[in-house]
């Protein structure tokens, strides 16, 4: 399928609940431009720009039109860094346009896509990433592409149901006011499933001055998944330069574990 044809393909069928439509790629547009402004002019700290629950005031559309205005309005928070040349801040707001978009999805998670590799490879060349040719750039794609993969139903739940990012918003606000002076952070996750609830924290502590970020996931079944998940966390890491590690503990029961289990350093905000 040519890239024509991808953009131009059906849209999703799924309805608008004002007025019984989906919004046009104009309305979108609209939206999306009036939540930049919204959010660029308020006094917003850099961890709160990117787990702020954007969907949360947006209840009356459609999970896809959701999506779409938010993906607009990270598109120019990426563009208006790109050109102040914000390069590091740029590239975070790009990630998270790569996680969100599709090439397979609608009109505007297309667009979005295609917009989102052509800033990258803009903030690659004029940031000087670009080493040998392609080659250095091709192997940024890949470790991109291992941290983006996920289980799809629950990234879809994830973007898409506003209470959900609300309750994380909650949750991640929480934790940056605690450990936002630490040099060590560790953090413990007894449920880490797919692990894109850490995933905005990550992008907002990267612009702090920590030293080092571990996440320890416990658990007692699913071992692949949970090596595959702290694979990709990984790989995410690396992409916003986060000093990070991973450690999963695997118990035949949790009435097993023990606090000795997860090495805490004495230098550590847990």
């Amino acid at each position: 399928m040519s890239r024509d044809e991808n953009l131009n393909g059906p849209e999703n069928e799924s309805e608008s609940d004002v007025g019984g439509r989906r919004l046009s790629m104009d309305e979108i547009l609209r939206l999306g431009g009036e939540r930049f402004i919204q959010f660029s002019t308020k006094s917003v700290d850099g961890i709160s720009m990117f787990i702020h629950p954007y969907a949360s005031s947006l209840s009356g559309l459609s999970m896809d039109d959701t999506r779409d205005v938010e993906l607009v309005n990270l598109l120019l928070a990426a563009a208006e860094n790109v050109t102040t040349r914000r390069f590091d801040l740029a590239t975070k707001f790009v990630a998270r346009c790569l996680w969100m978009a599709s090439d397979s999805g609608t009109p505007a998670q297309r667009v979005a896509f295609y917009f989102a590799e052509a800033l990258q490879e803009k903030i690659n060349r004029e940031s000087g990433r670009i080493i040998n040719g392609k080659k250095n750039q091709a192997g940024k794609q890949e470790k991109l592409g291992l941290a983006l993969g996920t289980n799809n139903t629950f990234l879809a739940s994830h973007q898409e149901l506003p209470f959900i990012q609300v309750m994380q918003f909650a949750g991640m606000q929480t934790i940056v006011e605690h450990v936002k002076t630490a040099g060590k952070i560790h953090l413990i996750d007894l449920q880490i499933r797919s692990g894109i609830q850490w995933t905005a924290l990550m992008q907002g502590l990267a612009d702090s001055p920590i030293q080092h970020l571990k996440i320890t996931a416990v658990g007692t079944h699913d071992q692949r998944f949970v090596e595959e998940t702290g694979n990709r966390l990984l790989c995410f890491a690396q992409s916003l330069n986060l000093p990070f590690s991973f450690k999963s503990i695997y118990l035949t029961d949790m009435k097993a574990f023990k606090e000795d289990l997860l090495n805490i350093e004495a230098d550590e905000t847990v």
